[in-house]
């Protein structure tokens, strides 16, 4: 088994980007295209992409996309724009090529290796936290985010809405019929009715601006987004109209029999119109009923809104490991041993009170 390292995401060769692409079924946050955009436009300068590939005579088998800030510090090539992250699993001989390549992480001898933002259910994280271990460096697991997602079970949208709350129905209910009353109101989705993709960002951008949320970073990232997902034909854009003004918007990302809520926002004037809900509904129909999805996940974060629509929550986890084999990776993993320590007698003490 050979590990290749390129230095650019947009390095790797065809057969890499072929297994790797979502076009060849490899889900969205996974792809080669996804990391692609995120390299190109959702990243500093400071961080510098780090892919590993490896391969064997009968193809690419697996890959890792890294990155690296400081020096003798990997981390996975992920910000707050990435929903989830594994290694790509791509060939029949993908264990060993994952082997293979955390063998390099070890040769390599970093300090700390940080890989963020992982399922913890599944083989896949217990398997790169036994082979780490395997290099001689300290893991230490931890939760980084809630990850709350709804199981359609193959119902109807009206199967699926007559469960929910009858305070969330009563108010989308009451909210929307005096919306209609008081206002003309337009709620559209692309790619369904008949607004382009261009209008669909204008839309988004002027809410986004409007509401409550900081700026973002990296400003040319989600147009770069919103033309990826055209492209690979997954993108789903909700937008609400008051009396012609952007009210509220919303990026869904169709992921074949899945779809993620990526992105929401609407005008803070609005706020006690409810129109983020009635657009929510709108979306929720659509996913379930043309898209006919069975899952639908509301990313990361713990937002008691979330609860309302979800019907489970899994978690989002992190691999710190600490290079047993290096001064700063031992003193490293002294600090998180004693951490960890510290952490369990508070939660001692609080359990006896």
């Amino acid at each position: 088994m050979q590990v290749d390292i390129y230095e650019q995401v947009g390095d790797l060769p065809q057969s890499a980007t072929d297994a790797f692409s979502y076009r060849n079924g490899v889900p969205f946050f996974y792809s080669h295209e996804w990391f692609d955009c995120l390299a190109c436009h959702g990243i500093d300068d400071v961080t510098r992409p780090r892919v590993y590939v490896a391969h064997d005579d009968s193809g690419v088998q697996c890959g890792l996309y890294c990155a690296t800030t400081d020096k003798g510090k990997l981390i996975s090539l992920t910000n707050y724009y990435t929903m989830e992250y594994a290694p790509l699993m791509a060939g029949e001989n993908a264990d060993a090529g994952l082997a293979a390549i955390v063998a390099r992480l070890g040769e390599e001898r970093w300090d700390t290796v940080d890989l963020r933002t992982m399922r913890v259910e599944g083989p896949v994280y217990e398997r790169l936290a036994a082979l780490i271990d395997e290099q001689g460096f300290h893991v230490f697991p931890y939760q980084q985010h809630e990850n709350w997602y709804l199981e359609v079970d193959g119902r109807s949208f009206d199967d699926y809405y007559n469960g929910l709350s009858s305070r969330l129905r009563n108010t989308i209910k009451r909210k929307g019929n005096k919306l209609r009353r008081e206002h003309e109101v337009e709620l559209a989705i692309y790619p369904r009715d008949a607004i382009s993709l261009a209008e669909s960002l204008a839309v988004y951008e002027a809410v986004y601006q409007s509401s409550w949320k900081q700026a973002e970073p990296f400003p040319d990232f989600m147009p770069a987004l919103f033309r990826l997902c055209d492209q690979l034909g997954n993108a789903r854009v909700g937008i609400a109209r008051i009396d012609g003004e952007p009210a509220a918007a919303q990026i869904w990302i169709n992921d074949r029999e899945r779809t993620l809520i990526y992105k929401l926002a609407y005008d803070e004037k609005y706020t006690s119109m409810s129109i983020g809900s009635v657009l929510s509904r709108e979306l929720f129909e659509y996913a379930i009923d043309h898209d006919q999805v069975s899952e639908i996940d509301y990313g990361v974060g713990s937002e008691k809104y979330k609860r309302d629509w979800m019907s489970a929550m899994r978690r989002l986890d992190a691999l710190m490991a600490c290079n047993g084999q290096t001064i700063k990776g031992k003193a490293l993993a002294a600090k998180e041993k004693l951490a960890a320590a510290t952490r369990s007698l508070r939660h001692g003490d609080d359990a006896e009170d």
